[in-house]
């Protein structure tokens, strides 16, 4: 009985040191991560990277929980997510996986929103404060998303993986992958930004 009793000790220590090692995997890393934003939960999905912050505060994208109509829109786009790991290269403490990433894309929506945005900002006079305009771009973002059509792209993402103390960790989240968590709108902006800096002549 004793001697069963160890053998049982021995295969469950096996067994437990093995899932340890698939969880610290940088493939298994990126998947856990995707899943995470899946369920937008943004504080499961910051522990699988070195920053260890709200993924969508490191892009700069501020999402009230209070505000419940962005809060939703952008948690049920979320959902929609799906992913597949293509290939993951490993070197030393450094690792790269690439993942096909199926995910809404907003391209469309945010240049509508930015449109009408642009018009009604045209009608404050130019005493208006930064929380002002700040305000009305929330207010046209929420009064256009009753009228959000999904729709889809694809995407090829690398995602940088370090290892730190035995444990793989994300090391950044690029603007590919930035994009894939807000529905493009890194690019729109980046693009509308280098309309500003460098227009057209």
């Amino acid at each position: 009985m004793k001697k069963i009793t160890l053998i049982i000790t021995f295969v469950t220590i096996i067994v437990f040191v093995s899932g340890c090692k698939n969880a610290t995997k940088p493939e298994s890393v990126v998947a856990n991560y995707l899943k995470a934003f899946k369920s937008f939960d943004l504080e499961k999905a910051a522990s699988y990277t070195v920053s260890k912050t709200d993924p969508l505060l490191v892009l700069n994208v501020d999402i009230d929980k209070n505000d419940l109509a962005l809060y939703n829109f952008y948690k049920s786009n979320a959902k929609k997510l799906t992913f597949k790991i293509k290939e993951s290269r490993s070197y030393d403490s450094n690792a790269v996986v690439f993942v096909h990433c199926k995910y809404i894309d907003g391209t469309k929506f945010y240049e509508r929103v930015i449109g009408e945005y642009l018009l009604r900002a045209m009608q404050f006079d130019f005493n208006g404060s930064n929380d002002d305009y700040d305000d009305l771009l929330n207010n046209v973002l929420k009064e256009m998303i009753p009228s959000f059509k999904s729709v889809y792209t694809e995407r090829l993402i690398r995602l940088d993986c370090i290892k730190i103390d035995d444990v793989w960790m994300i090391e950044k989240i690029t603007d590919d992958m930035g994009d894939i968590l807000t529905l493009n709108l890194i690019t729109v902006t980046n693009e509308l930004g280098n309309l500003f800096h460098n227009p057209i002549h």
